[in-house]
């Protein structure tokens, strides 16, 4: 099996170690925007390291990294934050993710867009949001998985002000034990 070390990722991620330390033995981890999969893999060997029994389901559109990226405004924000881009269609993106899940039996994916309509074909227990790092999708993510005792936003930093506007309103809504960092923790009470 392919290790996470070994994977390109648009951005470094976190320590996946502690972020499943904070989560019970076993459960459900619904993560949206797997891109390549290095994220999910990351996770399923945190999970493995400490002899945890969870299924993660992740989704993603898979339509390529040259699509999200579109304009160079967008472009700029992703290189100032430090964050290595690499040209993919979504046919090269979606047959990497496949490539880098291969054997782990405990991941499950749909390819799918994420918006208040979706539905989650398994009950999550905790969610990994690293999707469109913009105001609105981070909302809609907090409005449907915002109840989750464990919710993880990628990309909590200045660079993404977006995300971090709206964390910041959730948790004046919702108060709850919070680790901010790149990847912001938002644990139950």
């Amino acid at each position: 099996m392919a290790s996470s070390k070994d994977m390109w990722s648009p951005s470094g991620h976190g320590n996946f170690e502690s972020f499943a330390s904070k989560l019970p033995e076993q459960g459900t981890l619904l993560e949206i925007g797997s891109c390549v999969g290095k994220s999910t893999v990351a996770w399923a060997e945190a999970f493995e390291k400490q002899n945890k029994k969870w299924h993660i389901h992740t989704i993603d559109l898979f339509w390529g990294v040259d699509t999200y990226i579109h304009n160079e405004k967008l472009l700029k924000l992703y290189k100032a934050s430090g964050i290595e881009i690499r040209s993919l269609t979504g046919e090269e993106m979606l047959n990497e993710f496949k490539e880098n899940i291969k054997g782990r039996d405990n991941i499950t994916w749909e390819q799918v867009e994420f918006n208040h309509d979706y539905v989650c074909p398994v009950r999550p227990t905790a969610s990994f949001f690293d999707a469109n790092h913009d105001y609105a999708s981070v909302t809609t993510f907090l409005d449907k998985y915002g109840e989750l005792d464990y919710i993880f936003i990628d990309d909590d930093t200045k660079y993404f002000p977006g995300t971090q506007k709206a964390i910041d309103e959730f948790l004046l809504k919702f108060p709850r034990e919070v680790i901010r960092g790149k990847v912001c923790s938002i644990l139950q009470n």
